[in-house]
């Protein structure tokens, strides 16, 4: 399966109800997908071309990536300024089995709630000074995160898991 001229390395159900294929994560994200199916070790890029990151969610997501390496790629809630609410409401992000994936942005507005899990996910990043390999990194002091990280691991980065 291609998706432009990019093989396809994720399947997932579109805001419409049909199921699609996607280079990147990125791609998928926008088109409204709730759930993301990753090809097993799969190399995968959270955005196929360009920044290898997501835009701001704005609605759940859960990824079972079955052990793909997102080569540091980024899922992004809020990335205006902390507080600012660019979500709806409350939102619930799951990963299951992922590779070098980052949760990051700023915090969500107060009274909305951000829900994030991880489940055996492992990053190994390049150095101790380097930001290659974070897991969870949110900046700000409003709303309320919940994370639990499950069998997870982070070695060689500067920070494993940041709320600023």
């Amino acid at each position: 399966m291609q998706t432009g001229n990019k093989p396809a390395v994720a399947a997932y159900v579109d805001s419409n109800g049909a199921t699609k294929y996607a280079a990147g994560v990125k791609a998928a994200v926008t088109d409204g997908a709730t759930v993301i199916y990753c090809k097993k070790d799969a190399d995968m890029k959270i955005n196929e071309t360009g920044t290898n990151r997501t835009e701001a969610l704005t609605n759940d997501l859960t990824i079972y990536a079955n052990g793909a390496d997102f080569d540091y790629g980024e899922i992004a809630l809020n990335l205006s300024t902390a507080g600012a609410n660019t979500l709806t409401g409350n939102v619930d992000i799951k990963v299951y089995d992922a590779k070098n994936i980052k949760i990051g942005g700023n915090t969500p507005a107060d009274g909305v709630t951000w829900n994030i899990e991880m489940v055996n996910c492992h990053n190994e990043g390049n150095g101790t000074t380097d930001s290659n390999g974070e897991m969870i990194l949110l900046s700000g002091k409003t709303g309320t995160v919940n994370a639990t990280v499950t069998n997870c691991s982070v070695a060689k980065v500067d920070l494993g898991i940041y709320f600023g």
